[in-house]
């Protein structure tokens, strides 16, 4: 295999020769501080760079059962109004001037995302992600509406963040992590700087009194199974992949606008997901066979230049590695010394000037003293310096381990600061977050985790919301225990006429309840029905349906049909899947003792079969509505639908009607007395049109 060659006899770190010479040393037998204790003073050291010794690997067997860190961080950096340097950037050069010799009106702004135990009480052992902001105006601070990126964090996962300018004062953000059943996820937000700052998660929540389940956190990209393409090119569902438990993950945007996400499979190997504008590969790209990590290596990409990636990682023997990929070489391992790493040391990189002389590349990690060392590769200068220097004390001290512990090292996270292209480094001493200003030599100790007022009062209306939901759900259950006991017994319930069988269908097959009416009460249920064509819906074809008396039908997966009982606006995708249809979206039911029931039927023959879900049933706490209607799909007409509606109780007062994909949505109603007797809507998802008629009953 090809190899890339990027090594060096000497370097200098700001301006500081250090000699080439000293060989690396064994570590120590002995294990790890915990990052939580450290001095209570905060110090700031006046900073000389000098070499350590480095200590070589234990044992496999000694280090693995030292566990990485819990807690983690994520960051991006960027300025607005943007705008790329023209020039090689100097780290920690003095601000650039306009021509004029003013100040450029550029603010610098650095997003951090970390994790910690969630103190809720609805999602008990979960994580979860927080944001915490800083601007050259404000200082550090939270978002004015929300911090809370993410509230289904699996105990312990990983984070990767990626942002970039999607229009000239539109920055979007993405953060990546396994969730409480070890699934990979994408949450995204869009901040706007015009006309003033504000956020994609800055609207009003509905008031508890309509129990709408609260779907905290930004936005979530829905998934599709991992072993199907993108619909179109407008496709923004995720591919749904489970990483190897305590996988850590990297998330880097090359020049040409394609997002990278690198994760640690369950075989050990490491895989690559990639969105080049027209969504997310079907399947990942395996960039290491499993032979080449340690299980839960920490991972770390830069990329610049021709599309230059490099991805850093640790190896089984604790050595750090990387692999170079460009336009035009596939990925090849990077050639650099054998830096010995500590067991669960963790890693974060940064570089500049790609594609020029004065390439640089900075890897950071800890000790268990909390002090920070750097990896530093200058072309310039040679390539890659023989040893790590300690950054933040004076003198250096060896990259070793305290006796008798065998805690977790902190996490780190680097960005560069564009104007001034200051380097800053974020880890985690006394369990609070810690900055380390490169150009400085300063470690400031600011508390920086933030909570604004208006993220107290999203978590008090979504409390309220859970705990009248929970109410609301109580009463359900004890209205059907007496409903049931009353029919038991024979009372005057029971012994009402039952409703007559008006199903349409020629050949109705039951999906859910029964012709007869010998069937529990049902309400709040998914089933599956497996179709013998695909249907199609927003480009996209499935032979797997998902279908709730609660009159919607989802395409490949269901999902939590109590939570999401009640019609809400479309879209509404949180949590639903990307691909579904709503003829009549509402808490409906099938009642015992009645001819309530959801059927389909499969008529005509290939390749003009219809697919034909129809509902008869009745609303929760009012029996004496019921619902008819159906749902229609054609083989040889793709991407249309057609709903057909015989008795509607409540005219639509309460309900939702329409479609919608992972992009794109029809709603005809939303709450509105507007369904009648007879009245057929058609939906074209591949024009994005419906229009309504009337059929003869």
């Amino acid at each position: 295999m090809a190899t890339v060659t990027e090594t060096a006899a000497s370097h200098a770190t700001n301006g500081v020769a250090v000699d080439a010479s000293p060989v690396i040393a064994k570590l120590q037998a002995a294990s790890l501080h915990a990052p939580s204790v450290v001095s209570d003073a905060p110090a700031v050291h006046d900073m000389t760079v000098s070499n350590i010794v480095v200590p070589a690997a234990k044992g496999a067997g000694d280090a693995a059962d030292i566990p990485y860190t819990t807690f983690h961080l994520a960051a991006c950096s960027f300025v607005h109004p943007d705008g790329r340097p023209s020039h090689i950037r100097q780290c920690c050069a003095p601000k650039p001037a306009a021509e004029n010799g003013a100040a450029r009106p550029r603010e610098q702004h650095i997003r951090l995302y970390h994790s910690e135990p969630s103190h809720f009480g609805y999602n008990r052992g979960c994580d979860i992600i927080r944001e915490s902001r800083f601007s050259t105006r404000q200082g550090w601070h939270a978002p004015a509406v929300d911090d809370l990126v993410a509230d289904d964090v699996g105990a312990g996962s990983a984070i990767a963040s990626v942002g970039w300018w999607v229009e000239q004062d539109v920055y979007e953000t993405r953060v990546y992590y396994a969730d409480k059943s070890g699934t990979l996820r994408e949450r995204w937000n869009r901040t706007s700087f015009k006309p003033q700052v504000h956020d994609s998660f800055d609207i009003e929540l509905p008031a508890p009194a309509k129990l709408v389940p609260p779907h905290p956190g930004w936005a979530e990209t829905n998934l599709r199974p991992a072993d199907t393409p993108p619909a179109s090119t407008a496709d923004t569902t995720f591919p749904e992949v489970k990483p190897l438990a305590g996988s850590k993950f990297a998330a880097v945007r090359s020049e040409d606008g394609t997002l990278h996400v690198y994760y640690q499979a369950a075989d050990k190997s490491i895989h690559e997901l990639a969105n080049k504008g027209r969504g997310w590969t079907g399947t990942s790209a395996i960039v290491l066979t499993s032979d080449k990590a340690k299980p839960g290596s920490p991972l770390t990409a830069v990329s610049g230049g021709w599309n230059e990636m490099r991805l850093f990682f640790v190896t089984p023997n604790e050595t750090l590695a990387g692999v170079y990929r460009d336009d035009h070489t596939r990925w090849t391992p990077i050639e650099m010394p054998a830096y010995k790493l500590l067991p669960s040391a963790m890693l974060s990189a940064v570089a500049w000037n790609y594609a020029s002389a004065f390439f640089e590349i900075r890897i950071f990690t800890t000790d268990d003293k909390n002090d920070l060392y750097e990896y530093h590769f200058d072309r310039k200068q040679g390539g890659w310096a023989p040893a790590p220097v300690n950054i933040n004390k004076a003198p250096a001290a060896a990259l070793s381990p305290a006796k008798g512990t065998r805690m977790p090292l902190s996490a780190v996270a680097a960005v560069i600061v564009d104007d001034e292209w200051k380097t800053k480094v974020y880890f985690h001493p006394r369990r609070t977050i810690a900055e380390w200003d490169v150009c400085s030599k300063s470690t400031a100790f600011n508390g920086i985790p933030k909570v604004s007022a208006g993220a107290a009062a999203r978590r008090q209306i979504e409390e309220e919301t859970r705990a009248k939901i929970q109410a609301e759900e109580e009463r359900k259950k004890k209205h059907d225990a007496e409903e049931a006991k009353k029919k038991q017994q024979g009372g005057p319930e029971a012994k009402k006429n039952p409703l007559p069988n008006k199903v349409t269908l020629s050949n109705p097959v039951a999906i859910i309840g029964s012709l007869t009416g010998h069937h529990p009460t049902i309400d709040d249920v998914f089933h599956k029905v497996d179709l013998p064509f695909p249907v199609t819906l927003y480009g996209h074809a499935s032979k797997t349906l998902w279908v709730t008396e609660n009159g919607f039908i989802c395409l490949d997966r269901h999902t939590d049909a109590r939570a999401h009982r009640q019609g809400q606006p479309l879209p509404s995708r949180n949590g639903i899947p990307p691909h579904a249809l709503f003829p009549y979206w509402a808490d409906l039911m099938i009642a015992a003792g009645k001819p309530h029931g959801v059927y389909y039927e499969v008529s005509g023959a290939a390749p003009n079969r219809h697919f034909t879900v129809e509902w008869y049933v009745t609303r929760y706490k009012h029996e004496e509505q019921y619902f008819h209607f159906n749902a229609t799909l054609e083989e040889a007409q793709p991407d249309i639908v057609s709903f057909r509606y015989y008795d509607v109780g409540d005219g639509g007062h309460e309900c939702t009607v329409g479609v919608q994909g992972p992009t794109a949505h029809l709603q005809y109603s939303h709450n509105q007395a507007n369904i009648h007797r007879g009245l057929q809507i058609t939906f074209n998802t591949h024009e994005n049109k419906m229009h309504a008629t009337q059929f003869r009953i």
